[in-house]
């Protein structure tokens, strides 16, 4: 990765209740199967963060919430 591209990258994104995450952050949410699901917060090729599925931003997943955090 270019040192242009690099400095430019998202470096944290907001869960839908506000909650700030970082690259390696854990977080879960409740699919419409009512499973709870956990991931870690991961990087695209283009440099943004994503949670899941690559083809959705952070704060579309509602339910999310980060593992270990003591918000409700």
């Amino acid at each position: 990765m270019n040192l242009i591209k690099k400095l430019f990258q998202q470096r944290k994104a907001f869960l839908c209740n506000g909650t700030e995450v970082r690259e390696g952050d854990e977080v879960s949410f409740v699919n419409s199967d009512g499973v709870k699901c956990t991931d870690k917060i991961k990087r695209r090729g283009d440099g943004t963060l994503f949670f899941w599925n690559a083809t959705f931003d952070v704060d579309e997943y509602v339910s999310a919430e980060k593992v270990g955090s003591t918000c409700h």
